[in-house]
């Protein structure tokens, strides 16, 4: 489809950091792409499907993801780790950014509420979850 843009499968967003399967492979689906990211290569879609983000992403609900703009404090993140071993599967979560420094990334979720720590040696990527009012 033209203008279409690729969706990746699911984001559970997750208690904890344990994740979800990133599949960045396997289109599952594609949805009309949004303006602003029509020639940002490498955008995508993730369909997210639990509640630990909850009231900002709701289940079923399609975050809109450019790699290319920069994640800041505030920012709503897919965080993708480094495979546990060579040809392993690409783990992600999906949380609003608080801080990052060389060493660590601290990370929120809404529902429970609360904070963590993920080590910066495990992350692969940050891509940042476009707003609504970014996109059109």
């Amino acid at each position: 489809m033209r203008g279409s843009l690729p969706v990746y499968g699911v984001a559970a967003c997750h208690n904890g950091h344990s994740g979800f399967e990133m599949n960045t492979g396997e289109v599952v689906d594609r949805v009309t792409c949004p303006p602003a990211l029509a020639a940002v290569k490498g955008a995508y879609g993730l369909y997210a499907v639990d509640d630990s983000m909850e009231p900002r992403y709701f289940h079923g609900e399609l975050l809109y993801v450019n790699p290319a703009k920069p994640a800041q404090a505030g920012s709503f993140v897919v965080i993708q780790f480094r495979p546990e071993h060579e040809g392993g599967a690409i783990r992600a979560i999906v949380k609003r950014l608080v801080k990052r420094t060389p060493t660590k990334l601290t990370v929120e979720q809404y529902n429970p509420p609360g904070t963590f720590d993920v080590d910066a040696d495990e992350v692969m990527s940050v891509h940042r979850i476009m707003n609504g009012d970014e996109l059109f």
